[in-house]
């Protein structure tokens, strides 16, 4: 579902600016096109920042389907066909944040509560077929106990 933080860098007032810096570059279109990170990046902290992902983004949002684009049948065609769909999620995550975004939870818009799967607007709304797979029975849930992502 896409990241929010720095990789290892959950707190501190360096992480604080590298943040910061962040939610104002991701966006730009060099950013989307030559650095992996801004293809990942989800911003939720602000409406003002989710619009820009919503409307900037050239990976994230259009693969998620959160917004329409040429593609958005085929994508939830093909992804809603698949035989099994393993979600993995690391107990002690450093690299994804937050790490419920392994299983499509998220941070609601404007604050850091969380949004599990089944309540966010993609699963609800099946735009990529999260929801027909779990329907399904094709979708399966995994922890790992005490570990970190790398």
């Amino acid at each position: 579902m896409g990241v929010q933080k720095t990789p290892s860098c959950l707190t501190g007032v360096l992480c604080d600016i590298l943040t910061w810096v962040e939610d104002h570059i991701a966006f730009f279109s060099v950013a989307q096109e030559h650095l992996a990170p801004a293809a990942y990046w989800r911003d939720t902290f602000s409406e003002k920042y989710f619009d820009q992902y919503l409307k900037y983004s050239a990976f994230l949002a259009p693969i998620n389907n959160e917004r329409q684009h040429d593609k958005s049948a085929q994508y939830k065609e093909r992804f809603s066909a698949l035989n099994r769909l393993e979600l993995v999620k690391f107990q002690n995550d450093t690299i994804v944040y937050p790490k419920e975004s392994e299983w499509f939870g998220t941070y609601n818009v404007g604050n850091t509560e969380i949004t599990l799967m089944e309540d966010t607007k993609i699963y609800k709304e099946d735009t990529i077929g999260l929801k027909s797979l779990n329907d399904q029975g094709k979708m399966y849930l995994r922890e790992v106990p005490n570990a970190d992502h790398i």
